[in-house]
Formats: structure tokens, sequence, C-alpha cells
């Protein structure tokens, strides 16, 4: 789990190690002079406003490269497939292969349970956050209201609040109306968490 070490397949000293974030070297990582940041988190980033690399996600899972054109690579990690033209350029450049094909797995989802056959569901998603639907369809859309990982959520009677938690024991309480547009938000967690707003 989050963890790839791939060489380039003509040349050794070209070494991909990935984790949170994608990492490079040109001589196999005897000395830091020769290494680049590649893919994930920006590092030293800080949150609540982190960054990552541009069209890029966290958390590395695969590394592939073409056989035709070893420069040519698939990176696979928690948002799916990118792809880049060439793995050695200062800058690697990297494109979504998704084309709308989206993979979430919910640790929790959670409904309004005093309100028969209402269709606002929430749900926390690993490391990409807690989306609500407001919609009666599968195809109806689904906006982030918390970022970081999704984890735990509730709603309660009536929709009167809904609660989001992500890692850390991170929690909020949000008021959001039945358009799914946010009123107002606040934490509640304890005393001490206040690295993210």
């Amino acid at each position: 789990y989050d963890l790839v070490l791939k060489y380039h397949p003509i040349d050794t000293n070209i070494v991909f190690i990935g984790g949170t974030n994608l990492y490079r070297s040109t001589q196999a990582f005897r000395n830091s002079s020769a290494i680049s940041w590649i893919g994930g988190y920006m590092p030293y980033t800080k949150r609540p406003y982190f960054e990552t690399y541009p069209q890029h996600h966290p958390d590395q899972h695969a590394l592939c490269f073409f056989p035709n054109n070893p420069n040519k690579v698939l990176s696979a990690n928690d948002g799916g497939i990118q792809k880049t033209d060439n793995c050695l350029q200062d800058s690697v450049m990297w494109t979504s292969c998704n084309y709308s094909y989206i993979t979430s797995q919910f640790y929790t989802i959670a409904i309004d349970h005093a309100t028969p056959n209402n269709p606002v569901i929430i749900g926390g998603t690993q490391d990409n956050g807690t989306y609500m639907t407001t919609g009666s369809f599968p195809s109806d859309f689904w906006e982030m209201k918390l970022t970081y990982d999704g984890a735990f959520c509730a709603i309660e009677d009536n929709r009167k609040g809904y609660y989001m938690s992500a890692q850390q024991g991170r929690i909020a309480r949000m008021i959001i109306d039945d358009k799914g547009t946010i009123i107002s938000k606040g934490r509640i967690d304890p005393a001490g968490y206040r690295d993210w707003e």
C-alpha cells in the first residue's frame, strides 16, 4: 500500500520511488542532488492548503513502463491512473487516463433516518474527501463538502446538521440547505486540532 519502487528499463541508474509522493533519481538515490519530485503532495506543504503535483495524485501504488517506449509511463495512485509521455523531463507532464471513470472507496455513508425516502446521502471516501448528493438517481452529481481523507459521517434527524470527519480525529458540523449549499460550518473536535479550517 502506497509503496512502489521501479527502475528505468534501459538505464538502471534512473530509479522511481513512490509512497505518498513520487520521486525520481538519475543516480539510483546515491545522493540527494539528483532527486526530483514528480508526483503526489508538494514536499513540505502544510494543511489546510496543501498542494499537489500538477495533474497527479498522492498515494502511489504502481508504475508501468510502455514496452515500445520506456520513457512513457503509467502511474496508478488513489486518484486513478495518469500517463506521461516522458518520465525523464525536468517537469514531468501528467495526463489523466480516468476518462470520467472515478473509483471511490467509501468508508461510511449516512442518511437522514427521520425523513423517509429523502435522497440526501453523504459519504466519507478514502483519500478523496466527504461527498454529498441530493439527487435520487445513481447518475446525479456528488459534490465534495469536506476535503482530506473522508471518514465517519452522520446526518441529524430532519437534516438539521451534517457531521463529517477526517484523519486525526478532525470533525466538522455543517448546516446545508436542500440544494446542497453550505450555510455555515464549524469545527467541533477537541482543542489542539486547529491546523485546518
